[in-house]
């Protein structure tokens, strides 16, 4: 990955860790799972914003409208932490793992500015293309 310009660290055999950093300060952790046995790339994007409690109905709603429009991955919410991720996978065998992470990336960066700020009921129904 360090080739492809993500300078990384390895946080076990299985996972690798980088920061992608946009302009006007947006930032986000990047995730990449090895899965051996499934021979699959997970990646992972994680912003740095956790969603309260109070606005996780309707945080829910705007990624379920994201999920809609993606033609790959899929963002999740974990309600126990609120933290928001989008993950998607690749098979190292068929995908060009740098196009593949690239791909990812730029989804995210399309989608940062509606995940770092506040959902509301009112946001969530309105397209987010």
């Amino acid at each position: 990955m360090t080739a492809e310009r993500w300078p990384h660290e390895q946080l076990d055999e299985a996972v690798l860790r980088f920061r992608e950093d946009l302009e006007n300060q947006r930032a986000w952790s990047v995730l990449v799972h090895v899965d051996e046995a499934a021979e699959l790339l997970r990646i992972y994007s994680v912003p740095p914003r956790l969603a309260a409690s109070r606005e996780q109905t309707a945080l829910g709603l705007t990624l379920w409208t994201l999920n809609y429009e993606l033609g790959r991955g899929a963002f999740e919410l974990d309600p126990s932490a609120g933290e928001v991720r989008f993950r998607t996978t690749a098979r190292p065998d068929t995908d060009a793992l740098g196009g593949a992470v690239r791909d990812h990336l730029s989804t995210m960066a399309q989608r940062f500015d509606v995940l770092s700020r506040p959902a509301t009921a009112a946001q969530s129904a309105e397209p987010l293309g």
